[in-house]
């Protein structure tokens, strides 16, 4: 029978800790990306990827829908 000896705070592969999960929550997101198209609005984007419209203007806090222009980027959360 074989032993494996851990140093303290370590888990066995496949679980993970407390800490670990939090740097995974706190990591940076990945994000889509959509480039706006001529006659689209963040609603229609919004719904086009099924996130709340809510949730796009958060991943874009810097975007005003009412001035998009063709060729903006937005982040899709």
């Amino acid at each position: 029978d074989r032993q494996v000896l851990q140093a303290s705070g370590q888990t066995p592969a496949g679980n993970s800790t407390a800490q670990d999960q939090a740097r995974t929550a706190a990591g940076p997101q990945k994000f889509k990306t959509h480039t706006v198209k001529q006659g689209e609005t963040a609603t229609m984007i919004a719904r086009r990827y099924g996130v709340r419209l809510d949730a796009l203007l958060a991943a874009n806090p810097r975007l005003d829908p009412r001035r998009m222009k063709v060729g903006d980027t937005l982040k899709i959360p």
